[in-house]
């Protein structure tokens, strides 16, 4: 169990992963979008996609359960709604703002193309303007956040069965409509729409994540049931990656239906992922100096990394000037690129008192 002032290894560990996936996830986006299916930069950058983009948001979420929910932690919901749930909501909107005049007005500028009232408007609206939308998360979690005073009511160890039977109720409300829906694209009548009927909305979305992230952590799961979880997670990547590549012209729209995590194979393969480290790390507390430094600097790098990635694809270094001309190896350069950047500017303003809150560092 968590306890106050103790980091353990395997959310730090946990976190780090998350961050580079969608760090490279996004990277690998640019060519999913760009690219013809049957060009190598498609092909290459959509197994990196898939494999990248199908678990860094629930993971985030599975962390944020197994934390903030984790009964032994003192809890006052008055210091968490004004120590971290308003200041969430107060860089949720600066970082709002900033992207939509980077996308409104900067990058039009860095890019010869005329800048656009509407393009800063609709991005603040409903994020149009970006093949990167990433400030989504930060409104869903603020969402998440505000749930979890009213959560702590009843997530305990001695509900355990009726925590159960949400995260299973979630499964069945939310994934398995979602994932039939793939194969209902254009009908008038989907089985989602029927399921909606019921307005079972409470089990739908990203909660589901909550309780999984306080369930797997509190009670430990026999090896014989964790060895299932894995092969479930290792079918599920390859159902991913075959569906993209097979299907993605017949339905464009398929790639988006594992990237948040709402689908059954995307579900499982971040389940086997958390539960893994979970296995492998056990209850080890980071003694690193160095991965504490960089967990804390997590929330910052995802806010900021956006900015970096779209400067190096359409400014300093598109690919159409790379002059190899292999995915693969343009990937590692952005990559690198990028997350040190991003790295490097957190350092640098986590010195600084004030400015440091822009990056939700405390």
């Amino acid at each position: 169990m968590a306890t106050k002032n103790k980091r353990y290894l395997s959310y730090d560990i946990l976190r780090l992963m998350a961050i580079l996936g969608v760090i490279g996830a996004h990277l690998s986006a640019f060519f999913v979008l760009n690219y013809n299916p049957d060009t190598i930069e498609f092909i290459t950058e959509n197994i990196i996609n898939v494999l990248l983009s199908a678990f860094p948001i629930s993971v985030f979420l599975m962390i944020s359960g197994a934390l903030l929910l984790n009964e032994d932690k003192p809890f006052d919901d008055k210091k968490f709604i004004r120590k971290s749930w308003l200041p969430l909501v107060l860089i949720t909107i600066f970082w709002t703002v900033f992207y939509g005049l980077f996308y409104g007005y900067g990058l039009p500028t860095l890019t010869h193309q005329p800048t656009s009232f509407s393009t800063f408007l609709n991005y603040l609206i409903c994020f149009e303007g970006s093949d990167y939308p990433h400030m989504w998360y930060m409104y869903m979690i603020v969402g998440m956040y505000l749930l979890i005073p009213i959560l702590r009511l009843f997530v305990k160890r001695e509900n355990r069965n009726y925590i159960l039977w949400i995260i299973i109720g979630c499964f069945v409300v939310q994934c398995i409509p979602k994932t039939l829906g793939i194969f209902t694209i254009g009908a008038d009548f989907t089985v989602k729409d029927f399921v909606a009927q019921f307005y079972l909305n409470p089990l739908m979305r990203m909660i589901i994540f909550l309780f999984l992230g306080w369930y797997l952590s509190t009670f430990q799961l026999a090896k014989n049931k964790r060895i299932i979880i894995y092969i479930l997670g290792i079918i599920s990547a390859f159902v991913m990656l075959w569906a993209v590549q097979t299907y993605i012209v017949a339905i464009p729209s398929i790639r988006n239906y594992f990237l948040t995590g709402e689908d059954i194979t995307s579900t499982l393969y971040s389940i086997a992922i958390f539960v893994f480290v979970l296995a492998i790390c056990k209850n080890k507390e980071n003694d690193s100096p160095k991965l504490k430094e960089l967990s804390t600097f997590i929330f910052g790098i995802y806010l900021v990394h956006v900015f970096f990635l779209e400067l190096f694809l359409q400014v300093i270094y598109p690919y159409s000037k790379f002059t190899l001309q292999i995915p693969v190896v343009y990937h590692m350069i952005i990559f690198i690129a990028v997350f040190a950047l991003s790295y490097i500017i957190i350092l640098l303003f986590s010195k600084t008192k004030y400015l440091k809150k822009l990056f939700y560092l405390k």
